[in-house]
């Protein structure tokens, strides 16, 4: 079984595509468990229809917004299934993506994301990052500069969420978590099969410049990627080819922006 976490706030143009593409993905057993954060617009009034539609859909609702990690602990804790799954209220989910990450996820330290398709505010393709996997080596190594792995294509033992006291709080809170998870001894793995549409907008709050930079400067403040910085280098002698490009050019886009800081 599966619980999807999906919060939302002001999501009233994009809710109902992504709630029902994730619940056409699900099977009858699973959930998806969906709060709205305080939303000042139709929100609430689109999840409340499809649940009449749908009761594998579960509702609950901040009257202020309470930010998006503490949105993420509220619904993990009422939470009940073995494995977990994030959506984002404005992306669209694909038919295989359950089927086809539950075969990826092995034993119950590990942590699964995949690729996914960048859509315009139309739904519109855009040009897409190459479709690598990256193994638990690849992504200890990139996380070291940045981070490779799309949340809301994640899925996980549900133990493996709790036994790090969920997710942390900040600007970049999923960076974060998984940067903590490592640090918990969780493996991390990316399929290189996409599962989503990952729609792209000029007014992400992630799409900043500025922000990207404060969020980065909270990462290398904590005690996570201290820890994992001070590791000794990974060995990427073991990589196929196309993870130690891809580990390159992460370096790479490093070196070049503390040149240009």
């Amino acid at each position: 079984m599966i619980d999807v976490l999906l919060p939302a706030l002001n999501a009233e143009s994009t809710i109902e595509t992504a709630v029902r593409s994730t619940l056409r993905a699900l099977s009858r057993s699973d959930r998806l468990l969906s709060l709205d954060d305080g939303s000042r617009d139709g929100t609430l009034q689109i999840l409340r229809t499809i649940q009449r539609e749908d009761s594998r859909l579960e509702i609950f609702a901040n009257s202020t917004p309470h930010g998006v990690s503490e949105g993420l602990n509220t619904l993990l804790r009422e939470s009940r299934a073995p494995l977990i799954a994030r959506m984002d209220a404005d992306d669209v989910c694909l038919p295989w993506r359950f089927r086809m990450q539950k075969t990826e996820l092995g034993d119950r330290d590990a942590i699964v994301f995949s690729n996914y398709l960048k859509i315009g505010r139309s739904r519109e393709l855009l040009k897409q990052p190459l479709p690598i996997r990256l193994s638990s080596i690849a992504c200890r190594a990139i996380l070291r500069v940045e981070n490779p792995l799309c949340h809301p294509t994640m899925l996980a033992h549900r133990e493996t969420l709790t036994d790090i006291g969920g997710y942390e709080k900040g600007l970049a809170e999923d960076y974060l978590t998984w940067l903590k998870a490592i640090d918990n001894g969780a493996t991390l793995i990316r399929s290189a099969i996409p599962v989503l549409l990952y729609r792209m907008s000029s007014n992400q709050t992630s799409a900043g410049e500025a922000w990207r930079r404060r969020a980065y400067e909270e990462v290398l403040q904590s005690d996570y990627w201290g820890r994992l910085y001070s590791d000794a280098k990974p060995d990427l002698g073991g990589l196929r080819p196309l993870e130690r490009r891809a580990v390159g050019r992460a370096l790479d886009r490093s070196k070049q922006s503390h040149m240009a800081e």
